[in-house]
């Protein structure tokens, strides 16, 4: 059951491990007065601890990697090779190295994208193909991200697509002004679990003047006190918070960024490339 609206892809996933159709909360908040009880004669709540590796900093924790994770590589392999093959996906990789770069069009937006992505293709001889789910359907990015050799992708949920890379493929995960990357670390986890080899870089913008709130942000200070709202505005860097609906990290975390290019290019030859 969702709180809210499954839409698209999502909705498609998720029909891949369930004969039912899924269910809404707001299915109920249609049909059912206020203060109805729902009963399920049979029902599984949350996750599996044999599927997961990371703890998200609920009830009071921090967020990080799990001490004693219970999935494996193999785990990993064979999620794949289902969705792969319940998709459809028909994955065949060309002759020729490229690389892609995620992006987005709402926020956590690289603004200067087109100038990384031709930057990397001349320093590096490699193609570099933009997607996004805006304008790409989730099969077409695991068809194009399984036959990548370099990743480039601002922090987010469409990162888990990473899992797809194939072996010694390269990451680099960028991070909007204040937000430390050592807090987050949900990605790396995952690609180091999968043992294949996987080069990880974490780039982080320091630049202040280089992260532009999106036009209509919703996730402004303007709610604030002005002594909150100055205080967050001075900090370098957001302390860690429980997740996740913090103002200082919803704040810094869907900024958009201007990226430092040549920072980018130096990490890639001096880590990987």
């Amino acid at each position: 059951m969702f709180r809210n609206r499954l839409i698209g892809d999502a909705k498609t996933i998720y029909r891949l491990f369930t004969q039912n159709e899924p269910i809404l909360q707001l299915d109920f908040d249609e049909y059912l007065p206020d203060q109805s009880v729902v009963c399920f004669e049979d029902v599984t709540i949350g996750l599996s601890n044999s599927s997961m590796w990371y703890q998200w900093g609920m009830d009071e924790l921090h967020e990080g990697p799990l001490l004693d994770p219970k999935v494996t590589p193999e785990h990993f392999r064979k999620f794949k090779n289902y969705l792969i093959e319940k998709m459809n996906i028909n994955i065949v990789c060309p002759q020729i190295s490229y690389g892609v770069l995620f992006t987005r069009k709402r926020t956590r937006q690289i603004l200067n994208q087109n100038e990384l992505a031709s930057s990397i293709e001349k320093e590096f001889e490699i193609s570099i193909q933009v997607v996004g789910m805006e304008d790409n359907s989730i099969m077409e990015i695991i068809r194009i991200v399984s036959c990548a050799e370099l990743l480039i992708s601002m922090h987010g949920a469409l990162m888990i697509l990473a899992m797809f890379l194939p072996r010694h493929a390269v990451v680099v995960e960028m991070y909007p002004y204040a937000i430390n990357p050592e807090f987050y670390q949900v990605y790396q986890t995952m690609l180091n679990l999968q043992d294949l080899d996987i080069k990880y870089i974490a780039w982080r913008n320091m630049n202040a003047s280089n992260a532009i709130e999106p036009p209509s942000y919703r996730f402004h200070l303007n709610n604030l006190s002005e002594e909150k709202r100055l205080a967050i505005l001075s900090r370098t860097e957001a302390p860690r918070k429980v997740c996740c609906y913090d103002p200082e990290w919803q704040y810094r975390m869907y900024q958009n960024t201007v990226v430092n290019v040549t920072e980018v290019i130096k990490l890639l030859k001096k880590h990987c490339i």
